[in-house]
């Protein structure tokens, strides 16, 4: 009788040891888990993760061995090529291998009431266009400008070179306005040049003469610019290539300068040479 009640006792054991197996692995597989063989242990599947819009995962880019950023290098520009030779008296020659900032008046035309004034600076013989104030890339008209104000007859030249944004050269600048020659990059939708007149009371820009898409300038290239006023007629030479010519008798008079995009742009050799 005692062996039956021991034997019995027993089979309790095993069939509770079996129901405590049954349980454990019905909780492993309802968790994602993996049923553990004799001998292995149980490991656990990740589960997938809600990543909130307002705490993003942090997620590690390495460049490189050691998780720093590849260096790029800096940009160079070359030297400015020499001007052609002058035909006529020349009024103004300038390099800016000494020239000062001060001997310039900087004007932005087209900027926010919350913009910041653009930057201009002489920079290793350049004579350097560098954003605003901050020196990061705005989108308004920057003017440097120089020379005498009752200029009358003459032509303004210089060197351009930008990595992407709009340049070009300023002929009788007054306080009524001004003739303008605006260069684009060769790749931008719409004119590759414009001739414009501006119109300070109207602030206001008229195009007299435009170039076809795709003529313009060559990124990270010097270009040479030449912008004529002689009488009536206004005439544009880039690259070496005469490219309109026009008539428009608003403005006599003025002084010269260099136009940017205040987005970043480099100008060297300007020069004057008074016309008959």
């Amino acid at each position: 009788m005692s062996n039956q009640k021991s034997s019995n006792r027993v089979a309790r054991v095993w069939v509770g040891l079996a129901l405590i197996s049954a349980a454990l692995i019905m909780s492993a597989c309802s968790s994602g888990g993996t049923a553990a063989q004799p001998g292995q242990a149980v490991v656990s599947q990740p589960q997938p993760q809600t990543v909130s819009s307002n705490n993003p995962p942090k997620v590690a880019t390495a460049y490189r061995p050691g998780g720093q950023a590849t260096p790029q290098p800096p940009i160079v520009i070359p030297p400015a090529p020499a001007l052609p030779p002058s035909s006529g008296t020349i009024l103004l020659a300038d390099n800016f291998a000494n020239t000062l900032i001060s001997n310039y008046t900087i004007v932005d035309i087209g900027a926010g009431s919350d913009a910041l004034p653009s930057s201009w600076q002489v920079q290793n013989g350049m004579l350097a266009q560098n954003g605003d104030s901050d020196g990061n890339p705005a989108f308004y008209d920057t003017y440097a400008l120089t020379g005498d104000a009752a200029w009358t007859n003459y032509s303004v030249e210089g060197e351009a070179y930008s990595g992407g944004s709009p340049f070009g050269l300023v002929a009788r600048y007054s306080k009524a306005g001004f003739y303008r020659l605006r260069v684009n990059r060769s790749t931008v939708t719409g004119a590759g040049w414009l001739l414009q007149r501006y119109d300070s009371g109207k602030q206001a820009y008229t195009t007299l003469a435009s170039g076809a898409l795709n003529s313009g300038y060559t990124v990270q290239q010097w270009n040479y610019l030449k912008l004529t006023a002689q009488g009536s007629t206004i005439s544009v030479t880039i690259n070496g290539q005469p490219t309109a010519s026009v008539s428009d008798a608003t403005y006599a008079v003025g002084s010269v300068g260099f136009y940017a995009e205040a987005s970043g742009a480099r100008f060297s050799n300007l020069r004057v040479s008074a016309l008959q």
